[in-house]
């Protein structure tokens, strides 16, 4: 019988409890934290024979066997260490640690006191991750080319900057549940992770939402993570053969395969105990059981490249400099035509609409002669308003006044190459969406603008249609452009 003892008493505690009391060798010993009435509370829901006012206090008990961190990101390294160093075994809720270095110094402090050190990433202990797993290793869908996944909830406004989810150390969707999305990935694909382009919403550092398109050795994926709108949390896995549809990517039961000319089935593997926490557990307290020191489901190495690949976005959407601002000029002069009338204008703006069908969020596009001010195309979908004319007529002051795209403007001001007094005073609006449109000898005629897509989109179509009507290739810098 293995006696658990619980740091934390929230949300995730709770529904962890729930898999101890479903399991036949477990018992739910103990609860730690600061709050007696909230510690009493729980225990009358998750009977324990003891409750902790102090975290030291309960990792001092002997007779506690493995202990689940169950307490905000930034303190997992803390407890977890602390908790190894008293010798119990640790099943750490994820992400391990907010940055590589944190997660690399939780498996030294697990191989030096010599106890058992697992990440709580269940969905890579779930039946159908399994049995998935193995059918694509045996050629199910071909060789896998792409992952997509996606994790986005709505976290209330009011409650922004007063919870360690959106304060800038340890908050943000990636780190909250983009481990689940990256998780797939990195187990399907070989190789160091790049990032090829990264489209987001980042507010005082904390990622409100993210898509991110990413680069491995033997395949590409996107991952989709927010706390400023409900998705779906699905998935896709796509090979030579086929495709794989997760309704569920994080925490599957099921998943659809569909094969070319052929019709498509779908596979049901239910969770252990029904409870999606309960094959974690079990596969935790079976290493226990064993002597084992490290999981094979969720291996030291899995933790470490995970958190590597955590850094590595993160710093995408807040180490700017001033390269990327001379790659955004690099755009512009590449992105230049012979000559431009109105026929040019209606093209381009027609592609626009088009390419938004794929983004699904409306948009409101406007290409306006510098000459004389004339409107040469207008289209706004029925969900846009007028504001969204305004916000592109405040980036159309970014390339009238500081001769560059809206975009542009936006990584001026997060190197201090232009300030926000300046902006201000110059009725700017750093974000992207609108872009100079100059013929080959540098004349600006006309200036294309895109409002509505947010999160640096707006500048992603104008890339894409410009490339594809001019037959160019330009480098994209690898970091949120407002």
């Amino acid at each position: 019988m293995v006696r658990w003892g619980i740091l934390g008493a929230g949300r995730i505690a709770a529904r962890f409890a729930v898999s101890v009391e479903l399991e036949e060798n477990c018992e739910l010993y103990a609860i730690s934290g600061r709050n007696e009435e909230k510690l009493n509370a729980f225990r009358e829901k998750h009977p324990c024979e003891k409750i902790y006012l102090s975290h030291e206090e309960m990792l001092k008990d002997e007779n506690v066997d493995a202990v689940y961190i169950a307490v905000p990101h930034h303190m997992h390294k803390e407890w977890a260490m602390k908790a190894m160093q008293a010798k119990k075994a640790v099943l750490c809720e994820k992400p391990a640690g907010i940055s590589e270095d944190e997660v690399w110094e939780m498996v030294r402090c697990a191989k030096e006191n010599d106890v058992l050190f697992m990440e709580a990433l269940k969905s890579r202990t779930e039946p159908a991750y399994i049995q998935l797993k193995k059918e694509l290793k045996e050629g199910l869908i071909g060789e896998i080319t792409n992952v997509k996944t996606q994790f986005c909830y709505s976290f209330p406004r009011e409650y922004y900057g007063m919870t360690y989810l959106t304060q800038p150390e340890a908050g943000g969707g990636l780190l909250d549940v983009g481990v689940y999305c990256l998780s797939w990935p990195d187990d399907l694909f070989e190789g160091a992770m790049k990032v090829e382009s990264i489209c987001g919403n980042v507010y005082n550092g904390i990622d409100i939402y993210l898509d991110a398109k990413l680069k491995y050795a033997n395949g590409t994926a996107e991952i989709i993570t927010g706390l400023d709108r409900s998705l779906p949390t699905d998935g896709w896995i796509t090979g030579t053969l086929g495709e794989v549809y997760l309704p569920s990517m994080h925490r599957p039961q099921s998943y659809t395969v569909k094969l070319k000319g052929k019709e498509p089935y779908t596979v049901n593997v239910p969770y252990r105990n029904g409870n999606d926490f309960c094959s974690e557990t079990a596969h935790f307290v079976s290493l226990l059981e064993a002597g084992k020191k490290e999981s094979d489901l969720v291996p030291f190495a899995a933790s470490v490249r995970l958190a590597r690949q955590l850094d590595t976005i993160r710093k995408a959407f807040t180490d700017y400099t001033e390269a990327d601002l001379k790659m955004l000029e690099l755009q512009e002069e590449i992105l230049r035509y012979e000559t431009f009338d109105n026929e040019d204008a209606r093209t381009l703006g027609n592609l626009i609409a088009d390419l938004d069908k794929e983004y699904d969020l409306g948009v409101a596009i406007r290409i306006t002669r510098e000459e004389d001010g004339l409107v040469m195309f207008q289209y706004v979908t029925k969900d846009k308003k007028a504001r969204n004319l305004d916000y592109a007529e405040m980036k159309h002051k970014a390339v009238t006044e500081w001769g560059h795209s809206s975009a542009w403007a936006y990584l001026a001001l997060k190197t201090g190459v232009k300030t926000e007094q300046e902006a201000k005073e110059k009725g700017v609006l750093p974000a992207g969406g609108a872009f100079p449109i100059r013929t080959k000898d540098g004349t600006l005629q006309a200036t294309l603008m895109v409002s509505g897509l947010h999160e640096g989109k707006d500048h992603e179509i104008i890339l894409r249609a410009l490339t594809q009507i001019l037959g160019e290739d330009v480098p994209v810098p690898a970091k949120v452009i407002g």
